[in-house]
């Protein structure tokens, strides 16, 4: 570094711990003219790399500007200048006024768009330029930005930018590699993958026709190590996610949906051709952990599936396989550590337990002592989601050991979790177990199955007086006992009074909502309004369906209620059929002894 007294703020750096052998990490406070001066002056890339990180918390114009003419020096390495690309569009466009944005453009436009406007051709002889395009079309189609031109519908939406879209779509139209020495597969990947990663609803079907083109002409001239078809098959449940493409029959337009259909099409025979490549197994998989997101199941259900996927090539032995199969498994858990993140707090303590132990079991089998690169990634895995912390499923037995006073341990949210976690076994037990017929464990309310609900609500319990009309009956009778069920009813009970005031006087108009239960079950007790129990049940759900139209309860409430209400229905009709059986059986057995 240059102290001459020519320079009027001279800066001197003193490294502290270089080796990184004594101290974890070192957090240093500085302007950031200082951090633009260390980027600048500093030989080491360690000192580089830490004044770039600093650089992401200064917004600010000047930073920006600075980086950019960076991009411009062509002494830097290309490896420090496509850090700062991450660096400029990790800066915020309202503060930098998209200098760093707009600079990126433009130098994917100086590289690929000659003076008259044509494309160029392909030319990755040099090295350095060739990754950093690939780093801009990756991350300027990862961006997302508000419109300048706020359209209808779409206010509060970011979406990728128009300009950025309609140049990588020329790229990869115009794409021409007959002058390069080089092979542009992954190149080509690189700019499909990063168009399927965009969000911009009006480039659906022109992305969606490139994904299948490529994908078309893979069966008859395939990439190198098939390269397109593998990003297209990680990239497309992603595209599907930013514009609600799943399920297939909520898609109103009918050319997306059947272009959307080719692409799966194409992929399930790509798959099918290659089924001995670890390199497609290991992208199938991804593709279905990623569907399994969108389909909204529980993360830690994915990471069990996951983990089961891989199982099945390790019992056959198959190991280069699993090793592909666990990296992309991690790569799956780094594009959704967030979800991982929130694991712990979602899951109760003796489900955290059973997730610790699947992953330890899966770090100390035999598969991990054979393959080094499989262990690798299996504890990569673990401590994504864990860090280097101690999971909180043990952190209670830890405590308990400490001396120290333990009442803080005791708070009020504990028993509130507690209180969710019966709700949650409750459930379980009433909506998902109810064809099991087995007998209570114990004398826990929650372990109960619908027959038994049923019986237990009967107050005349006669058998030989029981009816279709009282099995109804004591159905709406659970359903109302419910707390949420008392609430929504009495919000729909109440009367709405509206005063309207005209030149002869006010007049009132009274209205009164009868779409509720208890009018069905007043119905019920009056008879012959109802023939059947069938027409009760069609009733009762269209009364859950009035509870979600006035937004009295959500999707899965909703959902909830309608696969209790069936369960219950179900179990009314069996006790009804075997009480007729056992009526029938009577009958027969009855014999008329004449004296």
């Amino acid at each position: 570094m240059n102290l001459t007294s020519g320079n009027r703020n001279p800066a001197l750096w003193i490294k502290l711990d270089p080796d990184n052998g004594y101290l974890k990490s070192v957090k240093i406070n500085q302007t950031e003219n200082i951090w633009l001066l260390q980027f600048s002056q500093e030989q080491e890339l360690a000192g580089k790399y830490a004044a770039l990180k600093a650089l992401k918390n200064f917004p600010t114009i000047p930073v920006a500007s600075t980086l950019c003419s960076f991009l411009e020096n062509r002494d830097l390495d290309y490896r420090y200048k496509i850090l700062i690309i991450d660096v400029l569009l990790t800066l915020s466009p309202e503060t930098t006024s998209s200098r760093g944005v707009d600079n990126l453009y433009n130098f994917a436009t100086k590289i690929k768009v000659d003076v008259d406007n044509s494309l160029k051709s392909n030319d990755f002889s040099q090295k350095g330029e060739y990754f950093m395009l690939k780093k801009v079309i990756k991350k300027l189609c990862a961006l997302r930005e508000k419109p300048r031109i706020l359209n209808q519908g779409f206010n509060e939406e970011s979406f990728t930018d128009l300009n950025h879209i309609k140049l990588f779509l020329r790229f990869i139209k115009e794409n021409d590699n007959s002058n390069n020495a080089y092979d542009d597969s992954y190149y080509l990947a690189n700019l499909i993958g990063s168009l399927l990663s965009v969000k911009n609803p009006y480039f659906i079907k022109k992305i969606l026709k490139e994904a299948l083109r490529y994908l078309q002409l893979e069966q008859v001239m395939p990439s190198y190590q098939n390269s397109i078809a593998l990003k297209i098959m990680k990239k497309y449940n992603t595209f599907c996610a930013n514009h609600n493409l799943l399920p297939k029959n909520t898609i109103e337009d009918e050319k997306i949906r059947i272009l959307s259909g080719k692409i799966k099409e194409a992929l399930e025979r790509f798959k099918d051709k290659y089924t001995d490549d670890p390199r497609v197994i290991s992208a199938y998989l991804y593709f279905r952990l990623e569907k399994m997101v969108l389909k909204k199941k529980k993360i830690w259900d994915i990471l069990i599936f996951g983990l089961k996927f891989i199982e099945q090539f390790k019992l056959n032995q198959r190991f280069m396989i699993a090793e592909n199969l666990i990296s992309s498994l991690y790569q799956f858990v780094c594009e959704h550590r967030k979800l991982f993140y929130h694991m712990q707090s979602i899951l109760t303590l003796e489900g955290n337990k059973k997730v610790v132990e699947i992953l330890w079991e899966v770090l100390n089998q035999p598969m991990s002592s054979i393959s080094i690169k499989f262990r690798h990634y299996a504890y990569l895995i673990y401590r994504e989601i864990y860090y280097e912390m101690l999971p909180v499923c043990y952190c209670k037995n830890l405590i308990e050991k400490m001396e120290y006073d333990l009442d803080w341990f005791d708070f009020d949210s504990q028993a509130k979790q507690m209180k969710e976690v019966n709700k949650e076994k409750k459930f379980l037990q009433l909506n998902k177990l109810v064809l099991n017929k087995r007998k209570r464990t114990s004398m826990d309310k929650t372990k109960v199955n619908p027959r038994e609900l049923l019986r237990s609500h009967f107050r005349l319990a006669p058998e030989s007086q029981l009816d279709w009309k009282k099995l109804a009956r004591q159905i709406l009778t659970i359903l109302m006992s419910e707390k949420t069920t008392d609430e929504i009813e009495e919000k729909l009970n109440e009367e709405v009074n509206t005063t309207e005031n005209e030149e002869s006087g006010a007049m009132i108009i009274k209205i009164k909502n009868t779409s509720n239960m208890k009018v069905i079950k007043k119905q019920l007790s009056k008879g012959g309004y109802y023939q059947n129990i069938e027409e009760v049940e069609n009733e009762v759900n269209s009364v859950i369906q009035t509870y979600f139209k006035k937004k009295l309860i959500d999707e899965e409430t909703k959902e909830e209620y309608e696969l209790l209400v069936s369960n219950l229905f179900k179990e009314a009709n069996n006790i009804l059929r075997d009480y007729e059986k056992r009526q029938a059986d009577k009958i027969k057995s009855f014999k008329i002894i004449v004296t």
